[in-house]
């Protein structure tokens, strides 16, 4: 980091700024809220040539277009000259573009909300990023188990910057059409489709006779010859109508990304937040925040993924002492947006006073 006597807090935010799903407003938000003039830059990129030749820019993040947006950013730091600049997921940029950043900005850090090391990723699709840990002055990992490998690929500064949920966005919604117990099903998941376990689970609570709210991306292939296909179509869910069907059915389903090897995510707090009761996968990380039959449920086998539902499904009671005490522990601990924020900012503020 280039030393600096005094700082205006300005900053750049380099993400994709997707709005479905929305990874990056909330960290803007509370930015700001924090004193930062935030200048926000998207790292998207408008691919032109025939299929085949989109899928391998895009997989590779090469061509005309990614060397422009490269460009662009560039310019933007020389014109605004800002005190730091944060990448979210920084897969598109190359050595060039880093090195001629730190030349113009005295701080630059990253967050990688996936896991870059991971086999069962997409071929070469986080190779360039893996080669440039070095070059930022701080790295945040999602992942704890991924602190050893960036320190290894040579990382100055790396911390663990874990799950989070955004208490504005993410709420309890009522919903005026329930069935008559009060609920829009016994059970919903809502993400992605992944080849692992997930359709066999899944595919148990409606063979045993249990509704099924399931909305994520890509089910369609992996769901039509298994009891799941009168599901169909899947469709991607975001927004309140994410929020509206975690908060009225029985039990929140939750697993965790095997590509990512995840033991912990977003949505078994989003559960718990919306006012749902976490039925979840078994995992050490997970159980270290929430009591297993106290706070949320957790599972390894359809099997017990099924008797949870039924469990809720017959005791409201229990149901009901779960939510609560979920909700209690979800509340009075460190899982906010604000929370993860406030751990960025006063180790970026550290950063300037030890440099004045």
């Amino acid at each position: 980091m280039q030393p600096k006597s005094k700082y205006s807090k300005k900053l750049i935010y380099v993400g994709s700024l997707n709005k479905t799903p929305d990874r990056d407003s909330m960290w803007i938000r509370e930015l700001s809220n924090l004193g930062w003039k935030v200048l926000t830059f998207s790292s998207r990129v408008n691919i032109s040539g025939n299929y085949i030749l989109k899928k391998i820019k895009k997989r590779f993040s090469f061509g005309a277009e990614y060397r422009a947006m490269r460009f662009k950013l560039i310019e933007l730091c020389e014109y605004e000259k800002p005190d730091w600049i944060h990448f979210r997921l920084p897969i598109e940029f190359d050595v060039f573009t880093l090195k001629k950043i730190k030349k113009i900005v005295p701080l630059m850090t990253e967050y990688f909300n996936d896991d870059p090391f991971s086999n069962k990723s997409p071929f070469g699709l986080n190779w360039r990023f893996r080669s440039l840990i070095h070059l930022y002055d701080i790295n945040f990992t999602y992942r704890k188990k991924n602190l050893i490998d960036f320190k290894k690929m040579g990382a100055k500064e790396v911390y663990h910057l874990p799950p989070m949920y955004d208490p504005l966005t993410k709420f309890k919604v009522d919903n005026k059409n329930n069935d008559s117990n009060g609920y829009m099903a016994d059970a919903a998941f809502i993400g992605h489709w992944e080849n692992d376990q997930r359709v066999e689970f899944l595919s148990k609570v409606i063979t045993c006779g249990y509704s099924l709210l399931l909305h994520g991306s890509n089910w369609e292939k992996g769901i039509k010859n298994t009891p799941l296909k009168k599901l169909l179509p899947v469709k991607s869910l975001f927004g309140n109508d994410y929020n509206r069907i975690y908060s009225n059915v029985i039990a929140g389903i939750c697993f965790f990304s095997k590509i990512n090897h995840d033991t912990f995510t977003e949505r078994a707090l989003e559960i718990i937040a919306t006012g749902g009761v976490l039925v979840c996968e078994r995992t050490d990380e997970a159980m270290s925040h929430f009591t297993d039959g106290v706070d949320a449920l957790f599972f390894e086998t359809p099997e017990e993924l099924v008797n949870h539902i039924k469990l809720l499904k017959k005791r409201p009671d229990i149901r009901k002492k779960i939510q609560i005490s979920g909700y209690s522990k979800l509340i009075n601990g460190q899982f906010t947006i604000f929370d993860r924020v406030k751990f960025l900012d006063n180790l970026v503020n550290k950063k300037f006073v030890e440099h004045r």
